[in-house]
């Protein structure tokens, strides 16, 4: 139950967060969270869109680098020790980034993670109880 991210790199330069939204807004593209991790001289914007190919095809017309890649989105109690409990279902696993959904289901917090082996990651939550958010359902496509 993956769901496609769009990952942009960036320089690190004034403007090009702006351009890059604008392209996007300009063919209807929603994004529904997002997260950026910088160093000095470049970033890399991570998306949830409602159409990630469709996204992918505008930036890279526009010479913006950017890749699709696979995460999952994991539904985590949202009370003290909520993020551990499902952190320690996945220990073993190589976590390579996690953020947060900025909306809820019910009372659990939403958080991506990008997983080194996405498909054991997959098949460990669904064996021990851990819900995983479908794309359509997260991105409000039904």
């Amino acid at each position: 139950m993956s769901m496609k991210q769009i990952s942009v790199f960036l320089n690190n330069e004034k403007g090009r967060l702006e351009k890059i939204t604008g392209l996007l807004a300009e063919e209807q593209i929603d994004i529904k969270s997002l997260c950026i991790a910088e160093t000095e001289k470049f970033g890399v914007l991570r998306m949830l869109v409602n159409n990630a190919e469709k996204a992918s095809e505008i930036l890279r017309a526009n010479d913006v680098v950017c890749d699709i890649t696979s995460v999952l989105a994991v539904e985590v109690d949202d009370v003290p020790g909520g993020l551990n409990k499902v952190l320690t279902v996945f220990n073993g696993l190589n976590i390579e980034y996690m953020y947060a959904f900025v909306e809820k289901a019910d009372n659990r917090a939403v958080m991506i993670f990008k997983f080194s082996e996405l498909d054991k990651a997959e098949k460990v939550a669904q064996d021990n109880g851990i819900i995983l958010l479908s794309e359509e359902k997260l991105l409000n496509k039904v």
